[in-house]
């Protein structure tokens, strides 16, 4: 499978000829919901599952439910509940609790994925042209062989989450319900002994790791068309390697440096040693185009093919101060 990623000249240059990647803070992305989106569709999914089984208690123990729940009734208990789970979840994953470090900061470089049949496969995609790759270039990469130099990160520098995922949209609950069925019932799980219990934390571990990878991967149906993704990288602070080894053996692995771009926005870079697995590069639709394969031209492989995208769109001044 290839993956297309959509970038402009400068940030081309640094990828082809520094060999290496910039992965991009959560927090930095376009999607204002990132990480946080598939928090809406738990809470309603749980919630009408926690409606379910507590109406089929006692009435001692429904007693006793809204009593945990400062007196509220049933429905409004169930609500409740959910919600209370998801914020211990962000809590401990990505807000950090009392004074424990945020446990994950995942770190995001985003491709498309497009059919070997389409259009897009061959000239990219106009959107993506528009938005990312204007007077530049689409990267195409081999996924198994990205994922390969990619694993080599680990051998130096400590992640608690790694992975190349495809992107779930939130398109509606029944579909949530199908695609993360798992997370479902381990919600449910937690939050029934949650209801009862003091200390809940000891049946968490199966559900953090589930909610991890599934918001990690989840986005607002809006962005559907990119048919998203993505690398994700998550480096452990020094804070939180300090807690490990209070617990455990000593870690040899590096942490990882968190830059700023001159705008303040986060991203992790990683440099290679092996060469990154480019397949082929399409360049840009735009009056520029020519310029630009030759530059690119000049840079790649000889084994790199590159082409031109016959999407004839040509972008005008006006257009790209609207734009920015």
């Amino acid at each position: 499978m290839e993956l297309f990623h959509y970038t402009g000249k400068d940030a081309e240059l640094s990828i082809v000829g520094g060999n290496s990647f910039w992965f991009s803070g959560y927090d930095t992305m376009n999607d204002t919901t990132e990480i946080r989106h598939i928090d809406d569709f738990l809470l309603h999914n749980l919630s009408d599952s926690l409606d379910i089984v507590f109406k089929r208690f006692t009435k001692e123990r429904r007693k006793e439910i809204k009593k945990n729940c400062t007196k509220r009734g049933i429905s409004k208990a169930s609500t409740y509940q959910a919600n209370k789970l998801i914020e211990t979840l962000r809590g401990i994953l990505f807000d950090g609790k009392e004074r424990l470090p945020r446990a994950v900061d995942p770190f995001i470089m985003s491709f498309c994925s497009h059919d070997n049949s389409s259009y897009e496969y061959y000239n990219g995609m106009l959107s993506q042209w528009r938005a990312y790759g204007r007077s530049g270039y689409c990267l195409v990469f081999d996924r198994d062989a990205l994922h390969d130099i990619l694993s080599g990160e680990r051998d130096s520098y400590l992640y608690n989450h790694f992975g190349i995922h495809d992107v779930n949209y939130g398109v509606d609950r029944e579909k949530f319900q199908n695609d993360h069925n798992l997370l479902a019932e381990l919600a449910l799980d937690a939050a029934l002994i949650e209801s009862t219990h003091p200390d809940p934390e000891s049946v968490f571990h199966k559900l953090i790791q589930e909610y991890l990878k599934c918001a990690v991967k989840f986005k607002h149906v809006g962005f559907r068309e990119e048919c998203e993704v993505r690398a994700v990288l998550s480096p452990a602070s020094i804070e939180l390697k300090s807690i490990l080894e209070k617990h455990g053996p000593e870690i040899s692995l590096k942490i990882k440096e968190i830059k700023n771009r001159p705008d303040g926005r986060r991203y992790i870079e990683c440099k290679f040693r092996k060469k990154i697995p480019l397949k082929r590069i399409i360049v840009s639709p735009g009056e520029k185009q020519s310029e630009l394969f030759h530059e690119i031209k000049s840079v790649v492989d000889d084994g790199v093919e590159v082409t031109k995208s016959s999407t004839p769109y040509i972008e005008h001044a006006s257009a790209t101060r609207a734009l920015s």
